[in-house]
């Protein structure tokens, strides 16, 4: 009876273990939470890109946050100026992103993030061309006091399609 009752109390103890794993030590935060507010981090990011918002850039972004795309880690200073940049013969007109997953990883989350990108781009000729891109990004995002920052973003695939609409369902 005792060695039953010490195999059920160390049984508990492992689920309990497990359990917290999966949640990761990421602030205490639920799953539904670290989705809303990633997503709603994304919505506002989205935003933040069309306008080329230097400032909700530096608000959002993690003092150490890195990005890597293209095959090139850059930091957090070097992406800052080159989205903020305004280009004059590009305009971007859309960036959608959506949390396709969510996971605790450590004191942080990691998600997958589907980027849905248009632009304009006048030639030098003066045509305009209408850009579509797909990106996906795999993003950390950790809550440190009452703050969420993003800590890093790094390209898993992306695709791109000039005049013509992406063969995307639902785009």
């Amino acid at each position: 009876m005792v060695l039953r009752r010490l195999c059920m109390l160390v049984l508990g103890l492992n689920l309990m273990a497990v359990t917290a794993m999966a949640q990761g030590s990421a602030s205490q935060v639920s799953v539904q939470e670290a989705r809303k507010v990633i997503q709603d981090g994304n919505t506002e990011w989205g935003k933040a890109r069309v306008a080329h918002d230097k400032a909700t850039f530096e608000k959002m972004l993690a003092p150490d946050f890195s990005v890597n795309a293209g095959g090139q880690k850059h930091t957090r200073e070097e992406f800052i100026q080159n989205i903020s940049t305004v280009r004059p013969n590009v305009k971007l007109t859309r960036f959608d992103a959506t949390v396709l997953t969510v996971v605790p990883k450590g004191d942080a989350w990691e998600a997958i993030i589907q980027e849905k990108l248009e632009f304009e781009k006048t030639n030098p000729d003066g045509k305009i061309e209408h850009g579509a891109s797909l990106w996906i990004t795999r993003d950390g995002w950790k809550k440190t006091g009452d703050e969420w920052k993003i800590l890093y973003s790094e390209e898993v695939a992306h695709e791109l399609w000039i005049n013509e609409k992406p063969p995307i369902t639902g785009w």
